[in-house]
C-alpha cells in the first residue's frame, strides 16, 4: 500500500510540473518500475502509462527509445486486457519509432526485437497467421543482423519451423531447422534448450527421409543422437528417435530391424507413460510395417485399434494429438477399403474428418466458414491424404460394385482435393517444396483421369490432364503480371546474394565461424525475399485469387482460342499403372488408355535408337518397327487430322515428328510430313499474354557464338557458328552479333531480355557439376539456377542451338526442368531447343533453313516443319535423311508468326533502278519510232 501511495505522489509531482519535460532517466525509471510492479492492477498500470504518454507528446525527445518503450508497455497492457486492436496499434508505433531512427544515438536498436516478439504473440492470439509470420520473420532478421540471439529467437524460430512443417513447406522448414540447430549449439548449450535441439533435429530427419529419400544419412544421424540421449537417460527423446529409426529401416527394406526399433520406442514411451508417443508408434507400426510392407491386415488393424486406446486414455485430447488421430482413423478406413468393406471404410473416414471438426466433410475444407481450420491444421499432409484416400475408396468401390454413382462421387472428391491443394500451394515459397507436393499428389490425377476414361468424360478428363502439368510454371508467369520493376530489382539482388552465399556455404568448413556467418546471411536474405513475395501477394489480391482459381480452363477455351489455326491438341499422361492420351480436335475428342509396360519398353527403344547415330544406322529396321508401334499405341484409336498439331507431353520428352505413320510395306512416311508439330507445357500456357513490355524500339535479333572456350572446359571449338550467324544477319535490319570473347556470360545476361529473337550457337549439358543443365560461354558457364534476369524480357523466340538444351531433371507433375522451360518461366513464349547432340553442320543448316521460312512470314511451327523437310530432301545424302540429324530440334511454346523489321532491299533497288531506266528509255525510243 505504501508503494502505491509513493507512486501516486510521484505521479502527482510529475503532473504538477508537466509544463516542463521531465528528465529522461526519471521517465525511464518510472516506466520500468510500473512494468515490473506487482502492486498495481493491469487497469491501473495502463492508466498510468497513458498519462505519461499524454505528457510526453510535446517533449523534444518524444521519438526516442523512451517513447518507444512507453508505447510497447501500453500495447502490452492493452493485450492483457484483450484489447488486441489497440495493443497492435501501440506496439506498431514503437516499432515505427525504432525503424525510422535506427543507429541514431537516442535509439536502442535492440528493442525492435522485443517489439516484434510481442507483436507476433498478439497476432497469434487473434489467429492471424499471415501477420504473425511476418512479425516472426522481422524478429528473426533483426536478431541475426544485430547479433542478439535470445530465448525469444529460439522460440520464434521453433514456431516458424513448426508452421512450415505443418503446412508442407518442407525445403524451407529444413533450412530453418538447420539454423535452429546451429544457433542452439552456439548460444544455448543448456538443459533449457534441449527441447529446441531435439525438435529442430527431428524435423531435419523427417525431411531427410520423407522429403529427400536420404535414408543413409538419416540412419547415421539418428544412431548418433540415440546414443547421446541414452547417455542422458532421456527416455522421451529416445522413444521419439527409435520410432523415426524404425521408419527409416522400413524405407531401406529392413523390416526385422524396423520391428525391433518400433518395439524399443514403445518400451520407452510406456515407461514414461506417454500415451501420445505410444499412439503414434503403434499407428506407424501398423501402417508402414504390417499394412504396407507385409500386407497383414489383421496385425495392422490390431495396431491401429491399440493406438486409439492410447489416444482415449488421455483426459485432455491435445490439439496435435487430435490431428495425429486423423491418420489412425484414415488408416483403418483404408484397411477396410482393401477388404472391400465400404460401409465400415466410410464410417472411419468420417471419424477422421471429425477430428478436424465434428461432422465436417471434404467440401467444408474449401468453404470460407472453416478457413480458420485450414490455417490451424496441425499437419497438412494428413488432411490431404485423407481427402485423396476417400476419393480412391469410391473409385475402388466402383470397381467392386460397377455402380457408376461411386465413380461420379470419386470424381467430385478428386476435384475438391485438387482445389484444396491450390490452397496449400499458395502457402509455399520454396520451389523444391512445391515440386515435392506435385509428385506426392500425382496419384490424384492418375486416378481421376482413370475415372474419366471409364466414363468417357473428356471434359472432366481435360481438367485433370491440365492440372497434372506445369501448374507451377503458370504460377510463375502469373506472378510476372503483378511484379513491378522495383520488386524485380529487389528480388534479383537478394537471389544473387543467396546463390553466392549458398555456393560458398557448400564448401565452408562445418562448425567454422564463416559457416555460421554464411548461414545467418542466408536466412536474412531468404526472409527478406519471402517478405517481398508476401507483399506482392498482399498488395495484389487478384494474384492470390489466381492460385485458388477453381474454374481453371475448359475444352471450350481450347477450341475457341487455341484450335482456331491448329488442327489438334494432344495431351499425354504417364501414370504408374497406365498411360492416357487425350486428343482434342474441332470436331471430336478422344481419350484412350495405353498399356504402361508396352509404352515404356517401346519408348525406351525408340529414344535409344534415334539419339544414337551408330545404333540407328545398324538397326534401322528395328527403329522403323519400334517407331510405327509407338505411333500405333498413341493414335490407333484416334482419327488424327493432318495439319498443325500441338503436343503437351508428360514424362520423358521425345520427338513425335519421327514417328512412322506408314505400314511396313508402304513408303516411309514420318509424322513430320503431314504435321507441323509444336510442344507446349500445357494448354493453359498458350493462353498466357506475353511480351506486354515490348516496345517499337525493341531490337530484332541477338546472335551469340563463343566459338572457343576456356581450356578447362575441354570443349571443341565451333568455327562454323560465326559463318552461320552471318547467314542469318541479313534477315534483320536491327541485329547485333556477339562472337568470340564478346559472347560472354555477362553480356548474355545483360542483353538478352532486350531482343525479340535470340540465337545461341554454343555447347550445353543437361547435368553440370551442380547437377543441373548449363550453357557454356566464352568465359564461364551459366547454370540453370543462375538465370536471373534484371528486366522482363521482350523476347518472342529464343533458339538454343546447343546439345541437350531441351533436357534436364524430370519432376513428376511439372515436366523436364530444362533451359527452354526456364526461359518460358521468364515470359519468353517460344523456344527452339535440342533433345540430343546432333552434328554441328546439320544444326547450322537446319537453323538457317528455319530462319529462311521464318523471314517469309510463316508461323514458327510451319517454318520448322518446312526447314526439316527441305533438309531431308536437299542434303543429297541418304544418311542425312535419318531422324538423328533433324528430329532433335523441337519447338516449345507459342507458334505465332513473329514480326520483325526486315532490312530495306538496297541491292534489289540498285538493280531495279537501272533496269527501270533502261525500260523507260526503250519505251520512249519505241514511242518515237511509232510516232515517226
Amino acid at each position: 500500500m505504501i508503494k502505491v501511495i509513493l507512486i501516486s505522489l510521484s505521479i502527482l509531482r510529475f503532473l504538477g510540473v508537466s509544463a516542463q519535460c521531465p528528465e529522461k532517466q526519471f521517465l525511464w525509471n518510472k516506466i520500468i518500475y510500473l512494468k515490473d510492479s506487482s502492486d498495481l492492477s493491469p487497469e491501473k498500470k495502463l492508466n498510468e502509462f497513458l498519462k505519461y504518454e499524454k505528457i510526453m507528446k510535446d517533449c523534444d525527445y518524444s521519438y526516442d527509445s523512451i517513447r518507444a518503450l512507453l508505447f510497447q508497455r501500453i500495447g502490452a497492457a492493452y493485450f492483457k486486457q484483450s484489447d488486441y486492436d489497440k495493443a497492435i496499434k501501440f506496439v506498431q508505433q514503437a516499432i515505427n519509432i525504432i525503424s525510422k531512427n535506427l543507429n541514431k544515438p537516442f535509439i536502442n536498436n535492440n528493442a525492435i526485437i522485443k517489439n516484434y516478439f510481442i507483436l507476433s504473440i498478439i497476432y497469434d492470439s487473434l489467429k492471424m497467421n499471415y501477420e504473425k509470420n511476418v512479425a516472426i520473420d522481422s524478429c528473426l532478421v533483426n536478431s541475426l543482423r544485430l547479433g542478439i540471439v535470445e530465448q525469444s529467437f529460439l522460440y520464434l524460430l521453433y514456431e516458424k519451423v513448426e508452421y512450415l512443417y505443418n503446412n508442407g513447406d518442407y525445403d524451407l522448414c529444413n533450412k530453418y531447422a538447420m539454423i535452429g540447430e546451429s544457433a542452439t549449439k552456439q548460444y544455448f548449450n543448456t538443459s533449457d534448450s534441449l527441447t529446441y535441439t531435439i525438435d529442430f533435429f527431428t524435423k531435419k530427419i523427417l525431411i531427410l527421409f520423407l522429403f529427400r529419400n536420404d535414408y543413409v544419412n538419416a540412419q547415421y544421424l539418428l544412431e548418433k543422437k540415440i546414443e547421446e540421449f541414452i547417455n542422458l537417460n532421456d527416455k522421451y527423446y529416445v522413444a521419439v528417435l527409435y520410432e523415426l529409426l524404425a521408419q527409416v529401416n522400413i524405407k531401406k527394406g529392413n523390416p526385422e530391424k524396423a520391428l525391433l526399433f518400433f518395439n524399443k520406442s514403445l518400451k520407452f514411451s510406456r515407461e514414461i507413460g506417454d500415451n501420445f508417443l505410444s499412439m503414434g508408434t503403434l499407428d506407424n507400426l501398423g501402417l508402414y510395417l504390417y499394412f504396407k510392407f507385409y500386407h497383414d491386415n489383421k496385425k495392422a488393424l490390431f495396431c491401429f485399434q491399440k493406438a486409439l486406446v492410447y489416444a482415449k486414455k488421455n483426459k485432455i485430447f491435445y490439439y496435435n494429438q487430435t490431428y495425429k488421430a486423423i491418420n489412425v482413423y484414415a488408416n483403418i478406413a483404408n484397411l477396410y477399403v482393401n477388404e472391400n468393406k465400404y460401409d465400415s471404410a466410410f464410417y472411419y473416414f468420417q471419424l477422421a474428418f471429425n477430428q478436424i471438426k465434428p461432422s465436417i466433410s471434404e467440401i467444408d475444407l474449401l468453404n470460407s466458414s472453416v478457413n480458420l481450420y485450414f490455417d490451424d491444421l496441425k499437419n497438412i499432409q494428413y488432411v490431404t491424404e485423407l481427402v485423396i484416400d476417400k476419393a480412391d475408396a469410391f473409385l475402388q468401390q466402383f470397381k467392386y460394385t460397377k455402380n457408376q454413382s461411386s465413380l461420379k462421387e470419386a470424381l467430385r472428391i478428386y476435384k475438391i482435393a485438387d482445389q484444396f491443394l491450390n490452397k496449400i500451394k499458395a502457402e509455399h515459397s520454396e520451389m523444391q517444396s512445391k515440386l515435392f507436393w506435385r509428385d506426392k499428389t500425382r496419384r490424384l490425377y492418375e486416378h481421376a483421369i482413370e475415372a474419366c476414361y471409364i466414363l468417357n468424360n473428356t471434359d472432366e478428363a481435360f481438367y485433370f490432364f491440365e492440372k497434372s502439368r506445369a501448374v507451377l510454371l503458370n504460377d510463375e508467369l502469373n506472378e510476372q503480371r503483378w511484379v513491378g520493376q522495383d520488386d524485380i530489382s529487389q528480388q534479383v539482388q537478394l537471389k544473387k546474394k543467396i546463390l553466392k552465399d549458398q555456393a560458398e556455404l557448400d564448401t565452408a568448413q562445418a562448425g567454422s565461424a564463416r559457416n555460421a556467418e554464411l548461414q545467418n546471411a542466408l536466412i536474412i536474405n531468404k526472409l527478406e525475399l519471402e517478405k517481398i513475395q508476401k507483399a506482392i501477394k498482399a498488395n495484389n489480391p487478384l494474384y492470390y485469387q489466381s492460385f485458388l482459381d477453381s474454374s481453371f480452363i475448359i475444352l471450350k477455351d481450347v477450341t475457341q482460342n487455341i484450335l482456331q489455326n491448329h488442327q489438334a491438341l494432344i495431351e499425354l499422361f504417364t501414370g504408374d499403372s497406365a498411360v492416357y492420351t487425350l486428343v482434342i480436335t474441332p470436331e471430336k475428342n478422344y481419350i484412350t488408355q495405353v498399356n504402361k509396360a508396352d509404352f515404356d519398353a517401346t519408348l525406351n527403344t525408340y529414344i535409344t535408337h534415334i539419339s544414337n547415330l551408330d545404333l540407328l544406322n545398324r538397326q534401322f529396321e528395328l527403329f522403323k518397327t519400334t517407331s510405327h508401334h509407338l505411333y500405333q499405341l498413341l493414335f490407333a484409336k484416334t482419327s488424327l487430322p493432318a495439319g498443325r498439331i500441338i503436343i503437351s507431353p508428360d514424362g520423358r520428352n521425345f520427338p513425335f515428328e519421327s514417328l512412322i505413320a506408314s505400314e511396313q510395306n508402304e513408303k516411309l512416311s514420318y509424322f513430320l510430313y503431314n504435321h507441323a508439330v509444336s510442344y507446349t507445357y500445357s494448354a493453359r500456357y498458350l493462353l498466357n499474354q506475353f511480351n506486354s513490355n515490348a516496345t517499337n524500339t525493341a531490337k530484332d535479333f541477338m546472335g551469340m557464338a563463343p566459338v572457343n572456350y576456356p581450356v578447362n572446359f575441354s570443349l571443341a571449338s565451333l568455327p562454323g557458328s560465326i559463318n552461320s550467324l552471318q547467314q542469318l544477319q541479313p534477315y534483320f535490319s536491327n541485329a547485333n552479333i556477339f562472337t568470340g570473347s564478346n559472347a560472354s556470360r555477362n553480356n548474355f545476361l545483360q542483353n538478352f531480355s532486350n531482343y525479340k529473337i535470340i540465337q545461341l550457337y554454343t555447347h550445353a549439358t543437361d547435368s553440370s557439376n551442380k547437377g543441373e543443365p548449363a550453357i557454356y560461354f566464352a568465359d564461364s558457364i551459366l547454370n540453370l539456377s543462375d538465370l536471373i534476369p534484371e528486366h522482363k524480357p521482350i523476347t518472342d523466340l529464343i533458339v538454343l542451338s546447343a546439345c541437350k538444351t531441351g533436357s534436364g531433371t524430370l519432376y513428376q507433375g511439372e515436366g523436364v526442368f530444362s533451359f527452354n522451360r526456364a526461359f518460358a518461366a521468364l515470359g519468353i513464349p517460344a523456344s527452339v531447343n535440342n533433345l540430343w547432340s546432333a552434328d554441328n553442320a546439320s544444326t547450322y543448316r537446319l537453323t538457317e533453313l528455319f530462319y529462311k521460312y521464318l523471314a517469309e512470314g510463316l508461323p514458327t511451327d510451319v517454318a520448322l516443319q518446312k526447314a526439316k523437310i527441305e533438309f531431308i530432301n536437299a542434303e543429297g545424302s541418304r544418311e542425312k535423311e535419318l531422324p538423328y540429324y533433324w528430329a532433335a530440334t523441337v519447338l516449345a511454346g507459342k507458334t505465332n508468326t513473329i514480326e520483325f523489321n526486315k532490312p530495306f532491299p538496297w541491292a534489289v533497288l540498285l538493280i531495279a533502278i537501272p533496269i527501270a531506266g533502261i525500260a523507260l528509255w526503250n519505251g520512249k525510243k519505241i514511242l518515237k519510232i511509232k510516232r515517226g
